[in-house]
Protein backbone atom coordinates (compact mmCIF):
# COMPACT_ATOMS: atom_id res chain seq x y z
CA UNK A 1 0.00 0.00 0.00
CA UNK A 2 1.16 3.65 -0.78
CA UNK A 3 1.03 6.61 1.54
CA UNK A 4 0.07 10.19 0.65
CA UNK A 5 -1.84 11.73 -1.89
CA UNK A 6 -1.36 11.32 -5.82
CA UNK A 7 -0.56 14.75 -7.82
CA UNK A 8 -4.15 14.83 -9.67
CA UNK A 9 -5.56 14.39 -5.70
CA UNK A 10 -3.43 16.89 -4.51
CA UNK A 11 -4.22 19.55 -7.71
CA UNK A 12 -8.12 18.44 -7.21
CA UNK A 13 -7.62 19.09 -3.39
CA UNK A 14 -6.26 22.73 -4.27
CA UNK A 15 -8.88 23.75 -6.72
CA UNK A 16 -11.75 22.68 -4.48
CA UNK A 17 -10.07 25.01 -1.61
CA UNK A 18 -9.37 27.72 -4.36
CA UNK A 19 -13.15 28.08 -5.27
CA UNK A 20 -13.75 27.86 -1.48
CA UNK A 21 -11.48 30.83 -0.68
CA UNK A 22 -12.76 32.51 -3.88
CA UNK A 23 -16.61 32.70 -2.84
CA UNK A 24 -15.68 33.57 0.42
CA UNK A 25 -13.69 36.54 -0.47
CA UNK A 26 -16.73 37.36 -2.66
CA UNK A 27 -19.23 37.43 -0.03
CA UNK A 28 -17.17 39.32 2.09
CA UNK A 29 -16.22 42.01 -0.36
CA UNK A 30 -19.99 42.19 -0.93
CA UNK A 31 -20.63 42.77 3.03
CA UNK A 32 -17.31 45.53 3.23
CA UNK A 33 -19.00 47.64 0.37
CA UNK A 34 -22.50 47.68 2.52
CA UNK A 35 -20.63 48.51 5.32
CA UNK A 36 -19.02 51.49 3.60
CA UNK A 37 -22.61 52.73 1.92
CA UNK A 38 -24.26 52.66 5.41
CA UNK A 39 -20.84 54.77 6.55
CA UNK A 40 -21.67 57.35 3.85
CA UNK A 41 -25.06 57.59 4.55
CA UNK A 42 -25.12 58.23 8.00
CA UNK A 43 -22.13 60.79 7.65
CA UNK A 44 -24.38 62.41 4.89
CA UNK A 45 -27.46 63.03 7.08
CA UNK A 46 -24.51 64.14 9.86
CA UNK A 47 -23.34 66.60 7.29
CA UNK A 48 -26.85 67.91 6.61
CA UNK A 49 -27.86 68.13 10.34
CA UNK A 50 -25.09 70.38 10.35
CA UNK A 51 -25.63 72.53 7.94
CA UNK A 52 -29.25 72.46 8.75
CA UNK A 53 -28.38 73.75 12.54
CA UNK A 54 -25.99 76.71 10.91
CA UNK A 55 -29.29 77.57 9.17
CA UNK A 56 -31.48 77.34 11.84
CA UNK A 57 -29.14 79.62 14.06
CA UNK A 58 -29.48 82.62 11.85
CA UNK A 59 -33.00 84.76 12.07
CA UNK A 60 -35.85 84.06 10.25
CA UNK A 61 -35.41 87.50 8.17
CA UNK A 62 -33.87 90.44 8.09
CA UNK A 63 -36.62 92.86 7.23
CA UNK A 64 -38.45 94.69 9.48
CA UNK A 65 -41.75 92.53 8.93
CA UNK A 66 -44.17 92.38 11.46
CA UNK A 67 -46.02 89.24 12.43
CA UNK A 68 -49.52 90.80 11.94
CA UNK A 69 -48.71 91.10 8.25
CA UNK A 70 -46.04 88.79 7.86
CA UNK A 71 -44.68 90.82 5.14
CA UNK A 72 -40.77 90.28 5.08
CA UNK A 73 -38.30 90.00 1.96
CA UNK A 74 -39.89 89.26 -1.59
CA UNK A 75 -39.82 84.88 -2.60
CA UNK A 76 -38.03 86.48 -5.33
CA UNK A 77 -35.28 88.06 -3.48
CA UNK A 78 -34.51 85.20 -0.99
CA UNK A 79 -30.71 84.69 -1.01
CA UNK A 80 -27.61 86.27 -0.21
CA UNK A 81 -27.76 89.75 -0.41
CA UNK A 82 -24.98 91.50 -2.04
CA UNK A 83 -21.67 92.04 0.15
CA UNK A 84 -22.31 89.02 1.82
CA UNK A 85 -20.74 86.10 1.93
CA UNK A 86 -19.94 82.61 4.14
CA UNK A 87 -19.56 84.22 7.57
CA UNK A 88 -21.70 87.33 6.84
CA UNK A 89 -25.05 85.42 6.29
CA UNK A 90 -27.41 86.99 8.74
CA UNK A 91 -30.60 85.36 7.93
CA UNK A 92 -32.21 82.19 7.23
CA UNK A 93 -33.02 82.67 3.59
CA UNK A 94 -29.61 83.91 2.73
CA UNK A 95 -28.40 80.24 2.37
CA UNK A 96 -31.54 79.97 -0.41
CA UNK A 97 -29.78 78.22 -3.29
CA UNK A 98 -26.54 77.57 -1.52
CA UNK A 99 -24.78 74.22 -2.71
CA UNK A 100 -21.03 72.69 -3.19
CA UNK A 101 -18.69 70.58 -1.23
CA UNK A 102 -19.11 70.50 2.53
CA UNK A 103 -15.70 68.54 2.94
CA UNK A 104 -12.66 67.66 1.79
CA UNK A 105 -12.40 64.69 4.22
CA UNK A 106 -10.41 62.12 2.24
CA UNK A 107 -11.90 58.99 3.89
CA UNK A 108 -15.94 60.00 3.85
CA UNK A 109 -16.51 63.20 3.32
CA UNK A 110 -15.28 63.39 0.05
CA UNK A 111 -17.33 64.29 -2.90
CA UNK A 112 -20.26 65.15 -0.30
CA UNK A 113 -22.25 68.32 -1.56
CA UNK A 114 -25.30 69.93 -0.25
CA UNK A 115 -28.04 72.33 -2.05
CA UNK A 116 -29.97 74.40 0.08
CA UNK A 117 -33.36 75.49 -0.71
CA UNK A 118 -35.49 78.28 1.17
CA UNK A 119 -39.09 78.73 0.25
CA UNK A 120 -42.32 80.73 2.17
CA UNK A 121 -44.63 78.16 2.47
CA UNK A 122 -48.44 78.64 3.97
CA UNK A 123 -50.22 75.82 5.84
CA UNK A 124 -53.19 73.74 3.67
CA UNK A 125 -56.48 73.21 4.44
CA UNK A 126 -57.30 71.56 7.67
CA UNK A 127 -57.70 68.34 6.14
CA UNK A 128 -54.96 68.09 4.05
CA UNK A 129 -52.58 69.25 6.38
CA UNK A 130 -50.17 69.64 3.67
CA UNK A 131 -47.97 73.02 2.66
CA UNK A 132 -48.65 75.33 0.13
CA UNK A 133 -45.75 77.10 -1.38
CA UNK A 134 -45.90 80.80 -1.89
CA UNK A 135 -43.66 82.19 -4.58
CA UNK A 136 -45.48 85.37 -4.72
CA UNK A 137 -45.94 87.01 -1.26
CA UNK A 138 -44.22 86.10 2.14
CA UNK A 139 -45.24 84.53 5.06
CA UNK A 140 -44.89 83.93 8.33
CA UNK A 141 -43.45 80.52 7.28
CA UNK A 142 -39.80 78.73 5.70
CA UNK A 143 -39.27 75.77 4.55
CA UNK A 144 -35.99 74.66 4.55
CA UNK A 145 -34.80 71.87 2.63
CA UNK A 146 -30.86 70.75 2.43
CA UNK A 147 -29.91 67.64 -0.03
CA UNK A 148 -26.77 66.30 0.41
CA UNK A 149 -25.38 63.85 -2.11
CA UNK A 150 -22.53 62.40 -3.87
CA UNK A 151 -22.83 59.29 -6.53
CA UNK A 152 -24.57 56.91 -4.63
CA UNK A 153 -26.38 58.82 -1.66
CA UNK A 154 -29.06 61.27 -1.61
CA UNK A 155 -30.41 62.48 1.86
CA UNK A 156 -32.97 65.02 2.31
CA UNK A 157 -33.80 66.96 5.65
CA UNK A 158 -36.81 69.28 5.56
CA UNK A 159 -37.63 71.45 8.31
CA UNK A 160 -40.20 74.07 8.95
CA UNK A 161 -39.07 77.80 10.35
CA UNK A 162 -41.72 80.38 11.51
CA UNK A 163 -41.47 83.75 12.33
CA UNK A 164 -42.78 83.30 16.17
CA UNK A 165 -39.61 81.46 17.05
CA UNK A 166 -39.21 81.10 20.77
CA UNK A 167 -35.31 80.96 19.94
CA UNK A 168 -34.88 83.92 18.06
Amino acid sequence: MRKGFSLVELILGVVILAVAVYGTMIVLGGMSRQSTDAEKQTLAVEYGRMRMEQILGKRFDESAGTLATCTFTQPSSLGYDSGESGATFDDVDDLNGLDGELSTDPLYGRGLKSQVTVQYVTPGTATSGSLVVSNTVSTCFKRITVVVKDSKTNQVLTTLRGMANPYK
